[in-house]
């Protein structure tokens, strides 16, 4: 009996062989797009000139988000930083008593330009304003500016809904808008 079964099975086999072969491939599938969580860098560029908002207002944003953190006792955020689910901070704010702490993170201490005193410029709609920065960091790199809390430079972070961006060390990276920057500037006495 098994052979019987056999000898059957073995009978269809040329059939299915020719009918396989005339069959055409599946189309290759393309690779799915890249999600912001995916993307390997951030969007930066070299920015070894002075640039202005409207160099970069249509610069990709860097891919992350805002979150708040260290809260005052009222319950309002004194440090807000920008950056992904994956790595460190690409950006912060910090209320540092009467005064605002800027500070432009890198991953690697190769991205900054040098040591040597700098600025951080924010690039915004509403205007371009520098803030004298001088390199820092404990854990990591970064170019590190402050300012008086209620310095009128700091309103555009609060206003620009369109974003802004930071230009620092070389380079230039686009930061989308976020409430969470109004509250740390207003907890902060701006």
């Amino acid at each position: 009996m098994l052979r019987k079964r056999f000898v059957v099975s073995l009978r269809s086999l040329p059939p299915l062989l020719l009918l396989a072969a005339c069959t055409p491939p599946a189309p290759e599938s393309a690779p799915a797009p890249e999600t912001p969580s995916a993307q390997a860098s951030p969007a930066t560029r070299d920015a070894s000139g002075p640039l202005s908002w409207s160099d970069v207002a249509a610069d990709p944003h860097l891919s992350g988000q805002w979150s708040g953190s260290a809260y005052n006792t009222n319950g309002e955020p004194t440090h807000a930083a920008f950056g992904g689910e994956a790595g460190p901070a690409a950006f912060s704010i910090t209320c540092n008593g009467a005064r605002i702490v800027l500070a432009r993170h890198f991953a690697d201490v190769n991205e900054m330009a040098s040591d040597q005193t700098q600025a951080i410029t924010l690039l915004a709609p509403g205007g371009d304003h520098s803030f004298e920065a001088r390199p820092g960091g404990y854990d990591m790199p970064r170019v590190v500016a402050q300012a008086p809390a209620n310095d009128p430079r700091l309103d555009t972070l609060k206003t620009s809904t369109q974003g802004f961006a930071v230009q620092t060390a070389g380079n230039v990276a686009r930061l989308p808008h976020d409430d969470v920057l109004a509250r740390v500037l207003n907890a902060c006495g701006a």
